[in-house]
């Protein structure tokens, strides 16, 4: 499988594309017929203008003839995936023993609902928020005007 590399590189205050292959007479000849296209004698490789229409035209054009092309070197940088990692919450509940002891046999049922370990840290959160908001207060005395404070606080 023939593999074809875009790569972007600056000259003369304007961006092109760099077209990388391994030394192959057929692919140079299929290279160079692109329109638009220009090999640089010194520095030996094929390159273009850069604008996003020649791009998606390359990638047709050489997809046409079953060729790989690795354009990951680019895509700018903004759209590029990244994996980001979850962001623990900067304030932490002080709870006490009880609270703390209810804390932990929450975490541990939602463990055993097996849920995604991002879902078991926000859950435990605000439920860690919850008790620490409620601290000694009886469960049965807790109604719907003391969930009202808490949301809006």
């Amino acid at each position: 499988m023939t593999i074809i590399t875009l790569m972007p590189f600056s000259w003369k205050g304007n961006t092109h594309i760099r077209i990388g292959f391994e030394k192959n007479t057929v692919v140079a000849n299929y290279v160079g017929n692109f329109p638009g296209v220009q090999w640089d004698k010194e520095k030996e490789f094929f390159y273009v203008l850069y604008t996003k229409t020649i791009t998606h035209l390359l990638f047709d054009y050489f997809r046409a003839r079953k060729y790989y092309v690795d354009y990951s070197q680019i895509i700018p940088p903004s759209t590029k995936t990244t994996k980001k990692g979850i962001q623990k919450p900067k304030k932490q509940p002080n709870l006490t023993q009880r609270n703390l002891e209810l804390f932990k046999s929450y975490r541990l049922y939602l463990l055993g609902l097996r849920l995604s370990a991002s879902t078991i840290a926000t859950y435990s959160y605000f439920i860690a928020l919850f008790l620490d908001f409620v601290d000694a207060t009886p469960l049965s005395s807790l109604d719907n005007e003391t969930y009202n404070v808490l949301s809006n606080r």
